[in-house]
């Protein structure tokens, strides 16, 4: 069933999609809680809880109070060159967190924040949102490729039901990733004395996302019609791929619009744990959510959005 004006759960909502999803969901007067383990943004319009979802019992009061809410699960550790001390933190978070939440919550629908990296190297023809396809590099994708299968059962067990999302790079103001490397090394070394350090020759190629596009997504799943006991998967991106020098390339340009310059090394070696293309297929998002998707023109505009809120912060 869709669920309408019922209160919803964000977690994460402190981080960079939680902020632009809640802003969203307010500013539609929708009631929600954000649950986060850092403090609101100042001048948050929701009700904000400060907990941290691998501690069951931090959660357990908010979760009886807020039982059977449809909750949008985004709070995760996401850095996919796993540094090897936050490996613990990567599972006790990503999967162990999931958990979690599911038992305190219960929710009758879970809209997961997944991951294009549950794929590994993928063309668009392979990268198809089914759970067979899922064929992670690296220990971050992996751990959410075990959510999806957590998923998978909790909606076969309890008959709730779950939407899975994964992501492709998704980016506009305040965005993590290569975009606020690049602008932080330009304000440090704004002769370009310095070269910035990249990989793969530049030929990395992800599916850039706008943050509004990602926004509108997870916001028009709480609305949609779900089957119980079922988990549906669907890939947000936009259907195309940028490589990372075409991104650089962009960033150069907005940059030197406010005055600074730009050099980089593309000679750095892939990490085992990094895909070399990952283009996933988004044809079947735009059939069920009726959205079309981003542009190439709202990609760029919201590459340079990043560029001018880092430069600024």
């Amino acid at each position: 069933m869709p669920n309408g004006d019922t209160p919803v759960c964000v977690t994460g909502s402190s981080g960079f999609v939680g902020k632009h999803l809640c802003g969203n969901l307010t500013a539609a007067r929708r009631e929600l809680i954000g649950l986060d383990r850092l403090e609101a943004p100042a001048g948050a319009t929701y009700r904000p809880v400060q907990a941290d979802i691998q501690h069951f019992d931090q959660i357990r009061h908010i979760g009886a109070e807020c039982a059977g809410r449809p909750m949008i699960h985004l709070a995760a550790e996401a850095e996919v060159v796993t540094p090897w001390d936050l490996i613990p933190t990567i599972f006790s978070t990503n999967l162990v967190g999931a958990w979690n939440l599911l038992t305190a919550f219960r929710p009758r629908l879970f809209v997961f924040a997944s991951s294009s990296a549950v794929y590994g190297t993928a063309s668009i023809r392979r990268a198809l949102p089914r759970l067979r396809a899922s064929r992670p590099l690296s220990l971050y994708g992996a751990s959410k490729s075990m959510g999806e299968l957590l998923l998978r059962d909790w909606t076969k067990e309890f008959g709730s039901a779950a939407v899975v999302l994964r992501l492709g790079n998704v980016v506009g103001r305040g965005c993590r990733g290569l975009i606020p490397y690049l602008v932080g090394h330009a304000k440090r070394y704004r002769q370009a004395d310095v070269r910035a350090e990249l990989r793969g020759h530049g030929r990395l190629l992800r599916d850039y996302t706008p943050v509004e596009f990602v926004s509108r997504i997870f916001a028009a799943a709480l609305d949609l019609r779900w089957k119980a006991g079922s988990c549906s998967i669907f890939n947000v991106g936009t259907g195309r791929g940028l490589t990372n020098r075409a991104v650089a390339e962009m960033v150069q340009r907005a940059l030197a619009r406010e005055g600074y310059r730009l050099e980089c090394n593309w000679d750095n070696p892939v990490p085992a744990s990094e895909a070399i293309e990952i283009v996933p297929n988004c044809e079947s998002l735009e059939r069920r959510f009726g959205m079309p998707l981003p542009s190439v023109e709202e990609v760029e505009a919201s590459i340079e959005q990043s560029v001018l809120s880092h430069l600024r912060a």
